[in-house]
């Protein structure tokens, strides 16, 4: 893909200069090798420009049944990431940040990196304010994804954060896991996380919100390639139709539209 193809895209995205960006990426899914997946790294850096940000999840574990080992290691330089080739290509990248989160460490470039980074090895809850996740509420990020579907999305637990009370099941793990951080210093830390179990994320479906909220649906901005979609929206209006809709939700006696299919 070119230069000028993924500026198309990002046309088509309304990604624009400035922008704060959370991006999931499958560069499998969009037939990228090493060099290419580089290049849309950089091509997307070079659209939002010095005062943008970029993050993207480098988690070292893989999808609902995966978890970091309880108290095995969370190496912040070292560590690679494990959702995927442009997650680990972004990390490898010079001049990039990773957060000292144990369960979701996330790396970033750009103006507001380091803020929305910084701290999360304090951090238990990691949808409650003054973790990465809300942080990125509060600076009106876009989700963008690229060859993934609208049910990828680290953020979309921020409503049940809010809901957590309400809920006849619990959402997050019942107590913290434990872990060890080793710094850039070499320094290693223990820390705590709760994390979302395996049996809720199985079934956990973000996209049913998109179809229950037409505010939602209206405000994703498309630009598919056959089966290969490309998506972006504002977080702060997913969030804010999810405590809408899930809030009439509960309120009838009835789960938010999203944990419909979760089994418990």
């Amino acid at each position: 893909m070119s230069a000028l193809v993924y500026d198309d895209v990002f046309d088509q995205l309304d990604v624009r200069a400035g922008d704060t960006l959370f991006l999931h990426a499958a560069a499998d899914r969009l037939g990228l090798n090493a060099r290419q997946t580089m290049e849309l790294v950089e091509s997307l850096l070079g659209r939002i420009g010095n005062r943008g940000t970029l993050l993207v999840p480098s988690y070292t574990w893989r999808g609902p049944d995966d978890r970091p080992a309880q108290d095995s290691v969370l190496d912040v330089q070292r560590s690679p990431s494990a959702v995927g080739l442009l997650s680990e290509v972004f990390r490898r990248m010079s001049g990039t940040l990773r957060s000292e989160h144990y369960w979701v460490p996330v790396c970033g470039r750009g103006r507001l990196a380091r803020s929305l980074l910084a701290g999360q090895a304090q951090v238990v809850q990691p949808f409650a304010p003054g973790a990465t996740f809300f942080r990125l509420l509060e600076a009106d990020a876009k989700v963008v994804g690229l060859g993934v579907s609208l049910n990828t999305s680290s953020l979309s637990h921020l409503p049940d954060y809010a809901f957590e009370s309400a809920y006849p099941f619990p959402i997050f793990s019942l107590a913290p896991i434990t872990g060890r951080i080793r710094r850039a210093t070499g320094r290693v830390i223990e820390t705590r996380t709760f994390i979302v179990p395996g049996e809720i994320m199985r079934n956990y479906k973000p996209s049913a919100l998109f179809a229950a909220s037409e505010k939602l649906s209206a405000a994703v901005r498309r630009a598919d390639v056959g089966t290969t979609i490309r998506f972006a929206y504002p977080l702060r209006t997913y969030y804010e139709e999810g405590l809408r809709v899930g809030g009439r939700a509960l309120h009838e006696g009835r789960l938010p539209p999203w944990l419909n299919a979760v089994q418990t």
